[in-house]
Parts: C-alpha cells; sequence; structure tokens
C-alpha cells in the first residue's frame, strides 16, 4: 500500500479503518477494545500504552474531542488492546472490589504483563481498582478528571472512571509513568481505559485538508 507523511498524518492509497478513543470505561467485557491511557498531570506524564517491540512505549496525545494532538491509530494498530478475561468483584484481607484482566495487543496474540513486556505466550494478569476508592497505593499528585482537568488525587471520583493498577490482589508495584515512557513503582498513577471509535471518515478528512494545503 503506497503512503507518504503529510503533517504528521499518514497518507495511504486507500482508505483503511482508524479508531480514536471514545468512552472511558469503568466496566470491562471480553473481547472489548480499549486504548490505554495514563492520566497523571504531574510533569506531564498523560500519554497513551503503544506496544513497541516486546515494551511499552508512551504516545504523548490526547483522548479528548476538539484536542490539537487527538490520538488515532489504525485498527489493529499498537496502541490497540483487547480484554482476552475479566474477573471481577475479587477481595482478600486487605483489598476489595478487585477487577482481574488479562489483556492482548489487538495485532498479536500474546499477552500484556505487568512489566510492560508484550510477547507473553502465557496469560498474564493485571490488578486494578476504581481510583476514589482505591485501598491500593496511590500517588499523591494531580491527575486528569473524566473532562481533561488537571485536580488533586482525592478529587477524582468514581465518575471520572480512573483505575490504579497493581501487580497482584496484594499488590506491591504498581503502574506509574515517567514524561515519556512506561515504568512501574511501588505508589500507582492513574490509568483509564477508553473504548474505541471507527474515526475513519474523520481521518480522512483530516488527510483530505492537510493534503489540500500542499
Amino acid at each position: 500500500m503506497l503512503f507518504c507523511v503529510v503533517g504528521g498524518l499518514s497518507v495511504s492509497a486507500q482508505t483503511v479503518t482508524h479508531y480514536k478513543p471514545g468512552e472511558r470505561k469503568s466496566t470491562f467485557a471480553v473481547n472489548d477494545l480499549v486504548f490505554i491511557y495514563n492520566t497523571n498531570r504531574n510533569d506531564d506524564r498523560t500519554g497513551f500504552l503503544k506496544k513497541n517491540g516486546n515494551d511499552l512505549e508512551l504516545v504523548k496525545e490526547k483522548p479528548y474531542a476538539g484536542s490539537t494532538n487527538l490520538h488515532y491509530d489504525l485498527a489493529a494498530g499498537a496502541s490497540v488492546w483487547k480484554i482476552a478475561s475479566v474477573e471481577t468483584g475479587l477481595s482478600n484481607a486487605s483489598h476489595s472490589n478487585i477487577v482481574k484482566l488479562s489483556i492482548k495487543p489487538a495485532s498479536a496474540d500474546t499477552y500484556l504483563k505487568f512489566d510492560g513486556t508484550s510477547n507473553n505466550a502465557g496469560v498474564q494478569y493485571l490488578y486494578l481498582q476504581e481510583w476514589s476508592t482505591a485501598t491500593f497505593s496511590r500517588e499523591n499528585q494531580n491527575h486528569e478528571n473524566i473532562s481533561g482537568t488537571s485536580v488533586g488525587r482525592d478529587a477524582i471520583t468514581s465518575s471520572d472512571k480512573v483505575w490504579v493498577v497493581g501487580n497482584s490482589a496484594t499488590p506491591n508495584s504498581y503502574w506509574n509513568g515517567k514524561e515519556s515512557s512506561f515504568t512501574t513503582w511501588e505508589k500507582g498513577h492513574g490509568y483509564a481505559f477508553y473504548t474505541v471509535e471507527d474515526a475513519s471518515e474523520e481521518y480522512q478528512a483530516l488527510l483530505d485538508a492537510a493534503k489540500a494545503e500542499l
């Protein structure tokens, strides 16, 4: 397929399916396609997790309608993920209301591991708690609420649909993040999981507008 780049947009000789972020998710189901977004605004750690080889890359784009750097990806692109399994309502002596997920890249039949590796043949699990009621350890830093406003840790509510992600049901490590990369640490950043929406016509219109300016 022939293509070139116009203003950062890939211009192809044929129309292909592109996705953009839709709504933040508060529940999960098997085969859901999602984008995964770090909402932490401390030194701006925000961005989408993207498969890069066997590791994760942070794409510094936004999920909000009207953003000048709104995130788009191909239907089987490296930032599109698929929910492979879901268990809800897990509890133990220390934590409750835990969601246990396994996640695959949309582009591969492998599993995303807590440490950020994504080429794992065997099933791997992530453990999530809703941010505002979480007993998992959380960074006391600003995060983006559902409208994209930077607010304090305790101003995030359940309606903002933010999650803290741990390495087990009794975690000692969490998904964190740097300004331009993914990392894990002893306290978690808030992550949002977005539905994917077909944006093929919208993306094509942007390409046409960019080509018209040449």
